[in-house]
């Protein structure tokens, strides 16, 4: 059995001298597991501020106290919302973690590291924590920074990681592990290969084996382009919202001198004002989404050894051999507004599963747009060439706003094989405002309560355009953000 598989390994290789046609772009789909960690003690800190602030004064949107989200709700609505349909689900059984399972010392939290830098990039780093708004608060009632929040969530997290053999049951899900074997048809491989593959390459699979290995392949490919987001969700009122955001504009105007560095506060405070004016206007509570990504690191030379040492052996073993870790990419945090009941028909525990699928899609956009290699690209669908405009199947959900710019991407073919080996930029587009789309989880139940609301609304659209020199034979190529605006 052994030997086999180490055959195949070689057969994957092989099999890339096959021909392509070119309508293969063959950019690689990551595959995303989702989990979040909880604890009693925000339930705990939640019921306490609710006891001591004014929510139930008429000011809050909530008639009674039992109309107040609860975290046990967020917890079961979060098992409910679907991933981003940019990446696979390549969820595991476990999606909640409990903060109290994984005990971690205070030498486990400094070995995350910490805000090492000097002088004005360490600074920099320091005000951008600073000045976001919705900071995640800690576990215990004490207030931590948000470094010493996001060091103590990598730490558990990595306590989790370790402890189930995280690594390797992702690898399992690759592979088809079931009741102590892996799958030798593939299947998940083969599918999610066929999800990679132009059409004219799924054509040629039905009736070629050898074209098969390679849809294989190409599914074989993939595994290193699987990520885990952890996520802390909490319940936050506009007050306490809008006290991390003051007490972040204090700290980085007190902090400047010490970095030797000369900072216009006020354009922070315009920022952070403006945001908390806002937020003033909202009523209710807020789901805020505190995520740690991690990207499973496999390899080659990791892949023969899983065929070669234990592909014939139960998974513990595979979780013993520690070659199947995680890295870690970076952190991020975003807040959305549940909406009040009595703006809606819809249920309590809707709204609370609109509020938390919006706060997790929205960080990971933020994600995306700040570490490269969790970026995805987007199909162009559509091509103006008369009025300068084309369009993509993104939007709002995918954090666009007007004036973002992004690149125009054309793969570049192998004269011999015809597979795509690289992408040349050959243009640049900018979103336009007021014709990007409402993709948001609920979007068209929100449109419609704000209609019955009184509220004006805009035109409903499917497809988000953009502007720039566009040309018609960009149909078919692929869009990647540039920068914001």
């Amino acid at each position: 059995m052994r030997n086999l598989f180490i055959l195949i390994v070689t057969l994957f290789v092989c099999s890339t001298a096959f021909p392509q046609q070119k309508d293969s772009l063959l950019f690689k789909r990551s595959s995303l597991y989702t989990f979040i960690i909880t604890s009693e003690k925000d339930s705990i800190e939640l019921s306490q501020r609710i006891v001591n602030s004014n929510v139930l004064t008429g000011s809050s949107g909530y008639d009674s106290e039992s109309d107040i989200p609860r975290i046990s709700i967020m917890i079961e609505e979060f098992k409910n919302i679907p991933l981003p349909v940019q990446y696979n689900d390549h969820n595991l059984e476990c999606r909640v973690i409990r903060y109290e399972d994984y005990p971690v010392t205070k030498k486990d939290i400094d070995a995350n590291g910490g805000n090492k830098g000097k002088g004005k990039r360490a600074f920099g780093k320091f005000l951008k924590e600073a000045s976001n708004i919705a900071v995640g608060t800690s576990f215990d009632t004490d207030q931590k920074t948000t470094s010493e929040m996001r060091n103590e969530l990598r730490a558990i997290y990595n306590k989790y990681f370790n402890t189930k053999g995280v690594g390797a049951q992702l690898i399992g899900k690759w592979y088809g592990y079931n009741n102590g074997k892996y799958d030798e048809t593939f299947t998940l491989m083969k599918e999610r290969g066929l999800q990679n593959a132009s059409a004219s390459t799924k054509q040629q699979a039905i009736n070629s084996a050898r074209r098969e290995s390679n849809i294989q392949e190409q599914g074989e490919e993939l595994v290193g382009n699987t990520f885990v987001m952890g996520i802390h969700l909490k319940y936050q009122d506009k007050e306490q919202i809008m006290a991390d955001i003051q007490s972040g504009l204090d700290a980085a105007a007190g902090v400047a001198s010490a970095f030797g560095v000369s900072t216009d506060m006020s354009v922070i405070a315009s920022q952070a004002l403006g945001a908390m004016g806002s937020l003033a206007m909202g009523s209710g509570y807020y789901v805020t989404a505190v995520s740690h990504l991690y990207q499973l690191e496999w390899n080659e030379e990791k892949e023969y050894d899983f065929y070669a040492n234990y592909w014939d052996k139960p998974i513990d073993e595979l979780i013993a051999s520690g070659i199947c870790t995680l890295k870690y990419i970076g952190s991020d945090k975003a807040s959305t507004g549940i909406r009040a009941g009595r703006f809606s028909k819809q249920s309590k525990n809707s709204l609370v599963r609109r509020a938390t699928a919006r706060a997790i899609d929205e960080v990971i956009a933020k994600l995306q747009k700040e570490y490269d290699v969790f970026k995805t690209k987007t199909t162009i669908k559509e091509v103006d060439k008369k009025e300068g405009v084309l369009y993509a199947e993104i939007g709002m959900k995918e954090g666009i706003s007007a004036g973002d710019t992004y690149i125009v991407l054309q793969p570049i073919f192998n004269e011999e094989t015809m597979e795509v080996i690289g992408y040349d930029e050959v243009g640049k587009v900018k979103a336009v405002k007021n014709q990007i789309w409402d993709n948001r989880f609920d979007a068209e139940i929100e449109r419609t309560e704000d209609q019955e609301n009184g509220e004006k609304v805009g035109e409903a659209l499917t497809k988000t355009a953009f502007k720039g020199k566009v040309k018609e034979e960009w149909v078919g190529c692929v869009l990647k953000l540039d920068k914001k605006k």
